[in-house]
């Protein structure tokens, strides 16, 4: 949902917001504190900025539509054609399953999908609590990674950059063989930060969906953000955390 609004985002918008967060986190570290954070914008072919998919890998509505109709249904079209059988690598000679104008009015119909909105408690207590989760949510850093509104797009809750999200000594990640990984492809522990509009309608958690609650999914954050984890376990009171919950349950698809 609204991702035709996060494709109308400039990649200079992406790029200066990253450069922000970096010049923010320098001017900390001269301070002494090291628990800032950068995001790392993911260049594509072409020079242009990924915004789609869990590693940044697509820079457009339309090929991730293409590629998801060709590598996940086996649906080849005019943009990509569905993988080789046991292969990561496109099937040259595969027909055609979907003419151009079918992709494009798929294509149109995702960018045409309605924003997530922000639906707060109607009784006066409740919206009380909503409130004060949205000021928790950026006195303890959640919004340094999911920035509330970039490009002129309001309650998004992204940078729309990649981050390290496993702590070094346990990072769940393991490699097969010593073999690096290509040049500007992300490491195996970074993400893009995902939006978090619609977040409480969309469970369960995570890029594997390890994480059943939002309360997990906040524990479940490492590498670049565990600063922050540990102020919402050891910095708030337990009515701020149950308040910062309440503000991420309002933000309905």
């Amino acid at each position: 949902f609204g991702v035709g609004l996060i494709d109308e985002i400039s990649d200079w918008t992406i790029r200066r917001h990253a450069w922000g967060q970096s010049f923010s986190a320098l001017g900390k570290e001269f301070q002494g504190d090291f628990d800032a954070t950068m995001g790392k914008v993911r260049i594509l072919s072409g020079g242009r900025i990924g915004k789609f998919g869990w590693k940044a890998q697509f820079a457009t509505v339309e090929e991730f539509v293409a590629t998801a109709c060709a590598v996940e249904v086996g649906l080849s079209n005019s943009y990509r054609q569905q993988d080789r059988p046991g292969e990561f690598k496109s099937d040259e000679e595969a027909e055609y399953d979907m003419t151009s104008q079918q992709l494009d009015s798929l294509t149109t119909f995702c960018l045409t999908l309605e924003r997530p909105k922000f639906v707060p408690p109607i009784d006066p207590t409740g919206l009380r609590v909503v409130l004060r989760g949205n000021q928790v949510f950026s006195e303890i850093g959640c919004a340094e990674c999911h920035t509330p509104d970039l490009g002129g797009v309001t309650g998004l809750y992204t940078d729309l950059c990649l981050h390290s999200l496993s702590d070094p000594d346990h990072n769940g990640y393991v490699r097969e063989t010593e073999v690096p990984l290509p040049f500007g492809v992300p490491e195996l522990d970074e993400w893009k930060t995902p939006p978090l509009w619609g977040v409480a309608d969309s469970a369960p958690y995570m890029h594997d969906g390890s994480a059943p609650t939002l309360e997990a999914a906040i524990q479940a954050h490492g590498g670049d953000a565990r600063h922050i984890r540990k102020r919402f376990q050891e910095g708030i009171n337990k009515q701020d955390r149950e308040a910062l919950l309440a503000f991420l349950k309002a933000l309905r698809a």
